[in-house]
């Protein structure tokens, strides 16, 4: 299998990366596994706000604060204050 392909136009990457250390499983795995219960988990997710925690390679983890420029025009996005304003 390649390490890159698209699902419903998503280009996904490094699938064959484990999701952590002690894990035993892959992205690939997960991405199996989120695609099987779709059905199951859309509904109860609908409406409702998404928080991203990115996890990048040599990096401790954060929060992705704002939409990517190349996120689709079609996704709702909203204000949320912080603490620093």
């Amino acid at each position: 299998m390649p390490d890159e392909e698209q699902r419903a136009g998503v280009r996904l990457t490094n699938l064959d990366q484990p999701l952590c250390a002690d894990a035993g499983a892959t992205k690939r795995d997960l991405v199996d596994y989120l695609d099987a219960m779709a059905d199951r988990i859309l509904p109860v997710l609908a409406d409702r706000a998404l928080s991203v925690v990115r996890v990048l390679r040599g990096q401790d983890p954060f929060m992705q604060k704002n939409l990517p420029k190349y996120a689709p025009s079609t996704v709702p996005t909203i204000d949320v204050p912080t603490q620093d304003g």
